[in-house]
């Protein structure tokens, strides 16, 4: 399921794509964080951190099951980040490339 997502999203980073949003006014509404990075990587930590605490009172237990979040959470930001590279180096080939014509 998981490669199936990765490979529609290279599929859909075309530029002809955002040309037609861009085309037929497309509204992208993003709302913007009022809150620095931090603090909210802080606040969505909060209820993971009291759950794996409650289910684990060894500390020993518990030391793993945060190691473990911690591997997972850094190895689906790695991968997220290097599709989001991937995409980018992708879409400027496409706005550059001297034979393709948007």
């Amino acid at each position: 399921m998981v490669i199936d997502e990765i490979s529609e999203i290279f599929d859909r980073a075309n530029i002809h794509h955002f040309r037609g949003f861009l085309l037929d006014e497309y509204k992208f509404e993003f709302q913007e964080e009022d809150k620095p990075f931090h603090e909210r990587l802080e606040e969505s930590k909060k209820a993971i951190y009291k759950r794996l605490k409650n289910l684990y009172p060894n500390p020993k237990e518990e030391d793993d099951a945060f190691g473990d979040l911690y591997l997972a959470l850094s190895t689906y930001r790695d991968v997220y980040m290097e599709i989001g590279m991937k995409v980018g180096a992708q879409l400027v080939h496409q706005l550059l490339a001297p034979h393709k014509k948007i």
